[in-house]
């Protein structure tokens, strides 16, 4: 009966009222019963987005989150709660999705697929009365097989080729881009570390080179030194996940820059439970810059009331984000010890700690990109800047070593002060994309004017908040 109030609500006049009486009793129900309560409700709101429905729907993700402890009770809640939250329209898609017609055409195949099929008796193939090649997405193997050459892009314009190869690219993985919702223990190809204070097990680290042929992947060894890696800058950490909505566990982070030119995500996790935590494993989703996390943190054994900091490794070899450009990281984390729970959050990943080395641009390419036609994004901004980075040659210095490249220096016609050019690169799903930014120094003022401009234009907006970020701050 539930499942037909949530199927067919915008037919039934007194489904809210029928749905918040089985609400009445929902904790004591069986879980699934409790599971066909939260769909049908999270229905009868998409389809009746009234006041009354909308009250159900806060009343029932809040018992289903805070007074439940059935994982998948709650797992489902939080997925329903963030579609909701996030992109309604969306939800609506996935929710409201027809479901298809049944059939059962095992004693349809021809003779040749049937033969094939045999072949793989011992396989998956014999449970899903499917060939490999339609369910599996193969991968090259790391065993000396090489990969196309990747080019840089060009900005809008013919003339803007940048004349440089990617060799930082890795060719998508699809271990470090399982989806978030598979086991992130079992299913992404991980190590687990189960509490001990020993050296837990580190996957052997994978890095691309070149040679003639083009970039290919090679092994390197299975020790990665971590501590030398990540910068000793204690940068600013944002909550990421709340302690309200992971039963107690508060982590807070930032993706900066290690000393190896490789992004790291710097990490302060807090346990405010009653109880030790340790295990703690992160996955990535599909992201448009390819991150993944190289290993996992090793922190030990977080008492209640503790903090610890950790720092990951990260490659850019991750599944790519089809579609549009966005600065968006999401990212699950399991936790082992508080029932192997699995919590999700977003972050945003800042351009200064993506950017490529060997990112300048000779100043007549510069000029042509710059002046590039109309599908060039542009973002302007004037801010107030620390005193120390006021000086044009402090604020190089600054960008330079977030792989920014200075271009040229030119004097402001109209005003005492002068102008800096610079550019800079970070990898895309299949070539490397470019940033321009020229900044204005004025004499007499803390204010400087800062305009970038690139053909994606989530790079042009990024490329703004991370001069922002490196010049408002007087920290070099």
């Amino acid at each position: 009966m539930v499942w037909i109030i949530g199927e067919y609500a915008e037919r039934i006049d007194n489904a809210e009222e029928l749905i918040e009486a089985f609400l009445e009793t929902f904790l004591e129900e069986a879980v699934d019963v409790q599971l066909q309560l939260l769909t049908a409700t999270v229905k009868l709101f998409l389809k009746k987005p009234s006041s009354g429905p909308q009250n159900l729907i806060q009343k029932i993700l809040q018992k289903a989150t805070s007074d439940t402890d059935d994982p998948d009770l709650r797992d489902r809640a939080y997925i329903y709660w963030r579609l909701l939250s996030s992109d309604p329209e969306a939800a609506k898609e996935v929710i409201l999705a027809s479901k298809p017609m049944m059939t059962d055409d095992r004693t349809s195949f021809d003779l040749e697929t049937l033969q094939l099929l045999l072949r793989q008796v011992s396989t998956l193939s014999s449970v899903y009365y499917k060939l490999p090649s339609v369910f599996v997405r193969h991968s090259p193997s790391l065993d000396g097989i090489h990969h196309s050459e990747t080019t840089a892009p060009e900005l809008p314009g013919d003339h803007c080729d940048a004349g440089s190869q990617n060799p930082d690219l890795v060719p998508s993985s699809t271990v470090q881009g399982a989806d978030m919702l598979a086991d992130l223990m079992d299913g992404a190809g991980i190590s687990a570390y189960h509490g001990s204070t020993g050296n837990s097990a580190v996957p052997l680290a994978v890095v691309a080179t070149n040679n003639d042929d083009g970039p290919y992947l090679r092994q390197t060894s299975n020790h990665i030194d971590v501590h030398d890696a990540c910068t000793s800058i204690n940068h600013e950490k944002n909550v990421l996940l709340s302690e309200d909505i992971s039963s107690g566990l508060r982590i807070a982070g930032v993706i900066t820059r290690g000393s190896d030119n490789m992004p790291h995500y710097d990490l302060l996790i807090t346990n405010l439970t009653q109880h030790p935590l340790a295990g703690f494993q992160f996955q990535f989703n599909k992201n448009s810059f390819m991150l993944a996390p190289i290993q996992q943190p090793n922190v030990g054994m977080v008492s209640p009331g503790e903090s610890r900091k950790c720092c990951i490794p990260l490659s850019y070899s991750g599944a790519t984000l089809p579609g549009k450009i966005s600065s968006v990281l999401q990212v699950a984390v399991k936790s082992p010890l508080q029932n192997d729970a699995v919590f999700y959050f977003s972050d945003q990943i800042p351009l200064e700690a993506i950017a490529l080395p060997d990112s300048r641009m000779e100043f007549d390419q510069f000029v042509r990109c710059w002046h590039s036609p109309p599908s060039t994004y542009e973002r302007i901004e004037r801010f107030v800047a620390s005193p120390e980075m006021l000086d044009p040659d402090h604020a190089t210095v600054r960008l330079e070593q977030n792989k920014i490249s200075l271009v040229s220096h030119k004097a402001v016609s109209g005003m005492k002060g002068r102008a800096a050019c610079f550019s800079g690169k970070v990898n895309g799903a299949d070539q490397v994309e470019w940033f321009l930014l020229q900044i204005d120094f004025s004499i007499g003022t803390d204010i400087i004017e800062v305009k970038s401009r690139s053909s994606v234009e989530v790079l042009a907006e990024m490329a703004l908040l991370a001069t922002h970020r490196l010049l408002s701050s007087s920290h070099i």
